[in-house]
């Protein structure tokens, strides 16, 4: 049984979570000023194509980009 309220596990909450653990691992961050040495700010554009692809991912879906 799935959770309700604040603590539900959607998909886009795990997308979110997902995005957050790449963002972590990558050293970027939505703070203007990272304080953490090595650390860059993420920009909109950025973040928005990262949960897409989160999205994707957590719903098994794939994305029609060549790399």
């Amino acid at each position: 049984m799935s959770e309700t309220g604040k603590n539900a596990i959607t998909p886009e909450a795990v997308a979110y979570r997902l995005m957050e653990k790449i963002m972590t691992a990558e050293k970027k961050t939505f703070l203007p000023h990272p304080t953490e040495v090595g650390t860059t700010t993420i920009t909109r554009e950025e973040v928005l194509e990262l949960y897409t692809q989160c999205i994707a991912a957590v719903k098994g879906n794939q994305l029609n980009k060549a790399y």
